[in-house]
C-alpha cells in the first residue's frame, strides 16, 4: 500500500496491525515542525467526509490500497475561512433582500423557490465559523457580545429557521416576510459582528 502526505510518499511507517488513527497521529507529529496540519484525508481516491471520519480512523490501515494526507498552513487556512464566511455573508444578504422583496410584491413561487440558495448559503456560513472555533480552540460560549453568546448565537439561528420553515408550512408569507426582514436581518447582523471579532481572534490564535 502507499501511504502520502500531499502526493509525496512516504516510505518509513511501520503499518502492520496498526489503524488509519495510529498513522494519521505519527504524520500529524511530523508536520508540526513544518507549521503545517492535515485538514484532509484520501482513501482509495475517496475524501473522507466528516461524517465518516470516525469510522475510517478505526480501520486497519491494510484495508486501503493507498491513503493520502492533505496539509495546510493553518494561518492560511483559518484566513480562507473567514474570507469565504464573509462572501457568505454578502451573497445571504443580497439574496434575502430579494426574496423579502418577493414576498412584499406577492411573487410567492419566486420567493420560495429563492430561498433554498440562502439556507444552504447559512449552512456554509455556520460550518465555517464552527470550524474555525475549533481551529483556534476557542468554546463558542466564552466569546461574549452585548446579546449574548456565540454558542447562543448558533442556537438562535436553529430556532429562527424552524419558525421560517413553519410559516412556510402554513402559507403565512407575511409573517414569513417579517421574520426575514426583521428577525433574520437582526441575526445576521449579530453573524457580522461575530465573523469581526474572529479576524482579531485568529489574529492572536496560538494554533498548535
Amino acid at each position: 500500500m502507499t501511504i502520502s502526505i500531499d502526493g509525496q510518499e512516504i516510505t518509513q511507517l511501520e503499518t502492520t496491525g496498526r489503524t488509519v488513527g495510529d498513522i494519521l497521529n505519527e504524520v500529524r507529529a511530523s508536520l508540526l515542525d513544518h507549521g503545517r496540519m492535515i485538514v484532509t484525508i484520501i482513501c482509495d481516491g475517496q475524501t473522507v467526509t466528516p461524517d465518516q471520519i470516525t469510522e475510517t480512523l478505526a480501520q486497519p490501515v491494510e484495508k486501503y490500497s493507498s491513503i493520502d494526507f492533505q496539509s495546510a498552513d493553518p494561518n492560511e487556512l483559518l484566513q480562507n475561512s473567514l474570507a469565504a464566511c464573509q462572501e457568505f455573508m454578502i451573497a445571504i444578504r443580497k439574496d434575502l433582500a430579494e426574496v423579502v422583496d418577493g414576498f412584499r410584491q406577492s411573487r410567492v413561487q419566486e420567493a420560495v423557490k429563492s430561498m433554498g440558495p440562502i439556507f444552504g448559503l447559512l449552512n456554509q456560513m455556520y460550518q465555517g465559523v464552527f470550524g474555525i472555533f475549533k481551529l483556534i480552540n476557542r468554546d463558542p460560549e466564552s466569546v461574549e457580545f452585548s446579546w449574548g453568546t456565540a454558542d447562543q448565537l448558533f442556537t438562535g439561528m436553529v430556532d429562527q429557521l424552524r419558525q421560517i420553515k413553519q410559516s412556510l408550512e402554513n402559507n403565512d408569507y407575511v409573517q414569513l416576510a417579517d421574520l426575514l426582514e426583521y428577525e433574520m436581518g437582526t441575526m445576521l447582523e449579530r453573524w457580522q459582528e461575530l465573523i469581526d471579532r474572529m479576524n482579531t481572534m485568529v489574529e492572536n490564535a496560538d494554533i498548535e
